[in-house]
């Protein structure tokens, strides 16, 4: 990018009061991956934002660090993150964790294949995930799975849409199960009762 220091100064003046973000990963994910210095500046000028989205991400690219340098500055103003693409189920835990104030979260997985998990020291410090979930194309055993449901989550509103649906889900539903109001499962199939017993059987309960 051509920018200059005086153009950030003046474009601050603009984003600053910008409050939804759509990031498409397949046009920055260059410069985000090598930390172009006037990206992350430009980034920083969108100082109230509380809409994130980012759309095609590639999770070979951008690890923990690109993410961390991106974005954790957001970690004040953001309430609401919406991930769409092919981020692995390691980029989608740090991410998610540095976001302490989400009340919605919709999270679209492409990439079923997995990392090795990131230990919980090096994950930042978040809050309690609550208000809304959206989950699309998530396997049954995916770890972002596993992590929700291990981080003592509040959702009152949990949409689940052409997961597998089994033990990775049916955890997720106790644990959200204190403070879950409105549940709705997108099944294909004539005979959801007999396919998903256990989480007919947790939702019965």
């Amino acid at each position: 990018m051509d920018i200059t220091d005086a153009d950030l100064a003046d474009l601050r003046q603009v984003l600053c009061f910008t409050r939804d973000l759509e990031i498409n990963g397949r046009g920055l994910q260059e410069t985000l991956s090598r930390l172009d210095p006037v990206t992350v500046k430009l980034l920083r000028c969108f100082e109230k934002l509380d809409r994130l989205s980012l759309t095609e991400w590639d999770s070979e690219r951008l690890g923990a660090q690109q993410l961390s340098t991106c974005f954790r500055h957001f970690g004040n103003t953001v309430i609401d993150l919406t991930v769409e693409g092919g981020m692995n189920a390691e980029s989608l835990i740090f991410l998610t964790s540095m976001f302490p104030r989400l009340h919605g979260l919709q999270i679209t997985v492409i990439e079923e294949e997995t990392t090795g998990i990131i230990s919980k020291e090096e994950l930042p410090e978040t809050g309690c995930f609550q208000g809304s979930l959206y989950l699309s194309g998530l396997p049954d055993h995916h770890d972002f799975l596993v992590f929700l449901a291990s981080s003592s989550p509040k959702f009152n509103t949990i949409c689940v849409d052409k997961c597998e649906l089994g033990d990775g889900v049916g955890e997720l539903l106790d644990s959200s199960a204190a403070t879950l109001e409105s549940l709705s499962l997108q099944i294909d199939g004539d005979d959801p009762w007999g396919e998903f017993p256990d989480i007919w059987n947790r939702i019965l309960d």
